[in-house]
């Protein structure tokens, strides 16, 4: 296995603290590029929602149908915006 090593000769400590810095910031940037939450605007399938619900398909069926979720089409294919499903979850008043 072949490893690789940077001397750094005569480097101040404010120079190495940059150096350090513009790495991690890279690393970072990429990390949060690459792993940024999923945005709220796409469209899940049936099944999608059901799996996020943790609920059967007929249950998607039923709320659709009583208007607790808004379902959208194209073709013949069924669809929900993701925004929409995580606002129809609301808090309960536990008295």
């Amino acid at each position: 296995m072949e490893t690789k090593a940077t001397l750094l000769n005569e480097v101040s400590k404010d120079d190495f603290y940059n150096i350090v810095n513009e790495i991690v910031g890279r690393h970072i940037t990429e990390l949060q590029h690459n792993y940024a939450p999923k945005a709220p605007d796409d469209y899940l399938t049936r099944n999608e929602v059901a799996q996020m619900l943790r609920c059967d398909l007929s249950t998607v069926w039923s709320w659709s149908k009583q208007g607790k979720l808004n379902p959208h089409g194209i073709g013949n294919r069924i669809l929900f915006l993701r925004s929409e499903v995580q606002s129809a979850v609301k808090p309960l008043k536990v008295e």
